[in-house]
């Protein structure tokens, strides 16, 4: 069963995290991640998160028009962190070094102050959990979009990598 024909059949009802994490194509501690972060209404029943189906869609709908409206530029940078994510996946300490060693480079450069913010939450990442670190890298809202504009992650995917992304993406 899809998540239209779950909607149909019964617009209230409640799914368990797993239900919900297939019928929406991703992961299910993503989901439970949208669920920590405030982004995804649910509630809890003991220890278990109950999604309803409509809050699902509709999140799942947000998620399709905020992708809708990225700029190429935001594609690319997406398409990039997405490499990026890949590679913690294969050598996460070494990406996880060349992102520390950027960061402290970026913070230095910082004279100003503009970038202070942006800065702390990589490092929150860069030294948190790989999950969380990996659904920012991945995520499409715009506060995930501003935080990769200032990225600690450069020189992770080669040139010949990035230039065949771009070309990709045109």
């Amino acid at each position: 069963m899809d998540l239209r024909s779950a909607l149909a059949a019964e617009p209230d009802a409640e799914l368990s995290t797993s239900e919900a994490a297939r019928l929406a194509g991703v992961s299910r501690q993503h989901l439970v991640d949208l669920c920590e972060r405030g982004e995804l209404p649910h509630r809890k029943v003991g220890t278990h998160r109950r999604i309803r189906a409509e809050d699902l869609a509709r999140h799942l709908n947000a998620v399709r028009l905020i992708g809708a409206s990225m700029t190429r530029k935001d594609r690319v940078s997406l398409a990039i962190h997405y490499l990026v994510a890949k590679q913690l996946l294969t050598d996460e300490e070494r990406v996880r070094a060349r992102a520390r060693r950027n960061l402290e480079t970026m913070r230095q450069a910082n004279r100003d102050g503009a970038a202070t913010t942006y800065l702390v939450e990589w490092e929150r990442l860069i030294y948190g959990p790989l999950e969380q670190l990996l659904a920012t890298l991945a995520a499409v809202d715009h506060h995930a979009r501003d935080l990769r504009n200032v990225t600690p992650f450069a020189g992770v995917v080669s040139d010949p990598q990035r230039r065949a992304l771009i070309r990709a993406i045109r």
